[in-house]
């Protein structure tokens, strides 16, 4: 923290438990745990990268336009699409080009949208 973006001196830093069963004839079923550190430094193309995603990423979240590839109409759609999914997983977007049963017929009929 504190270091200007680019710094060869930045190191990315990572902590992890790592935990092992105990062994079939280990009586006191106790896990094996140890403290695994990964840390290396990071290239500052890459900072400068990654910064610039963070602020893409800031100016989608403030202005509401998520994705900023799209129109924005075509944006609220997709988001409103992905929180309809997120409220019920089984959700399927009506398209023109699925056939759906005709209600009400003998046969089993197709009518496109």
């Amino acid at each position: 923290m504190g270091l200007p973006i680019g710094t060869q001196e930045f190191v990315a830093r990572i902590e992890q438990l790592a935990c092992r069963p105990t062994p079939k004839k280990d009586t006191t079923l106790r896990l094996k745990i140890k403290c695994v550190v990964h840390q290396s430094t990071v290239a500052a193309d890459y900072q400068h990268e990654l910064i610039e995603r963070y602020k893409r990423v800031w100016s989608g979240i403030a202005s509401g336009h998520y994705f900023q590839d799209l129109s924005r109409a075509a944006s609220d759609a997709r988001a409103n699409l992905i929180c309809k999914r997120l409220e019920n997983p089984g959700y399927v977007e009506p398209s023109p080009f699925v056939p759906t049963s005709v209600v009400g017929s003998p046969a089993p009929l197709i009518k496109w949208n």
